[in-house]
């Protein structure tokens, strides 16, 4: 490979930039006021400004709030969905809320490659973990949220003494363990899908009496738990609008942390950021395919962690094989690059293929997918350590 020069002062900036910041991330910590976003200076000279890294860096957080925007729009469809099945429980219109959850599922995870920015740089983005953590949050405890086989009266669902409304429910997020998850995606997936993967569309029906044996025990109507089920997924749908509508603004805001935090870098840092973001994405994707078929999955009622995948790796594709956004020429040459895109499309389609048989996927298969990621990768990290 042909090695193209590149300052390791790109490279200190940034892991400086951590450590002056902090690598920690406090979960239930409140977002910085804007006027206490750090001026981020750079610890030694960088040069001048290159207008192509500076125009690529620049399209890729725009396209981070394109993909944002999208997310909000397929959320108000999951939601008109769930108002249908709540209306008229059906095998059908449940079946509709649930195809719904997919694609709004998977237009969050086309932001993956992006949004890795929080895990492979907690320093910079101390409060991005959190707001993700309440959109995505997985793997959860569903015995938490509502019943499981071998407690048939567990959850928030089933626990009349937590009032089903926003506080609730967001006090209980993250409670004493990262599994304990009542916001988000990963909750919604719990309530439509249940246990097995299997949620009888009665379990949203709603219950106009209560049963004498109820009322001596001091229940009422919406003590219910039909009726709490109800009242919590419409709820969580209001929640996870008011989550994506929050991240979103802050990453627009001009005059915020999160925009401004990433602004005011100089482009190879940012390029730096990207970069390191990527090579986080793509360690987590292999490690989502570890954990199929696992409790610790992704998404294991739904059976759709791999079409997120693919919805993520296809936009990691989009990102560094257009010529807005692409930074593959600052750490890559040019045959590198193709070959790697092309091994990039491969598993794509590989993972694409074998979709609709999470469930049942079999070992060789598994192995094909682990391999393909891992080999990915790895041929990632070494083209960037060529060149420093």
């Amino acid at each position: 490979m042909t090695k193209l020069s590149r300052p390791r002062q790109f490279l200190y900036l940034c892991l400086a930039l951590v450590v002056a910041l902090g690598t920690g991330c406090e979960r239930k910590s409140p977002d910085p006021d804007p006027a206490e976003i750090p001026t981020l200076e750079p610890v030694g000279p960088l040069g001048a400004i290159d207008p192509l890294q500076e125009t690529a860096t620049l399209a890729i957080w725009n396209r981070g709030s394109t993909l944002l925007e999208q997310a909000l729009v397929s959320r108000e469809d999951l939601h008109q969905s769930l108002e249908s099945l709540l209306e008229n429980p059906t095998e059908e219109t449940l079946n509709d809320a649930q195809e719904a959850w997919r694609g709004s599922h998977a237009d969050w995870h086309r932001l993956d490659p992006l949004l890795a920015l929080a895990d492979s740089n907690p320093g910079l983005f101390p409060r991005l973990q959190r707001r993700i953590f309440n959109i995505d949050a997985h793997p959860l405890q569903p015995g938490y949220i509502d019943y499981v086989e071998a407690y048939p009266y567990s959850g928030i669902v089933n626990d009349i003494s937590l009032t089903i409304n926003a506080s609730t429910l967001r006090a209980q997020h993250g409670l004493t363990d990262a599994g304990d998850v009542a916001l988000g995606f990963h909750a919604l997936e719990f309530l439509l899908w249940g246990e097995h993967g299997q949620r009888d569309a009665n379990d949203f029906t709603v219950t106009r009496e209560t049963t004498s044996e109820q009322r001596s025990a001091g229940f009422n109507i919406a003590d219910l738990p039909n009726n709490r089920r109800r009242d919590m997924l419409l709820l969580l749908s209001h929640l996870l609008r008011d989550d994506l509508n929050g991240l979103t603004s802050r990453w627009q805001d001009r005059d915020g942390w999160l925009h401004g935090t990433y602004h005011q870098l100089h482009p190879a840092a940012r390029a730096q950021l990207w970069k390191n973001a990527s090579q986080h994405y793509l360690e987590q994707a292999q490690q989502h395919v570890h954990n199929l078929n696992r409790d610790s999955g992704h998404s294991p009622f739904a059976a759709h962690t791999l079409a997120s995948l693919a919805a993520g790796l296809i936009e990691l594709k989009t990102l560094l094989s257009e010529e807005e956004t692409s930074l593959l020429p600052w750490f890559s040459d040019a045959e590198f690059a193709q070959q790697w895109l092309e091994a990039l499309s491969a598993t794509i389609i590989l993972i694409e293929a074998n979709i609709n048989a999470e469930r049942e996927l079999s070992e060789e298969v598994h192995k094909q997918l682990l391999e393909a990621l891992g080999d990915l990768s790895d041929q990632y990290a070494a083209a960037q350590e060529e060149v420093l």
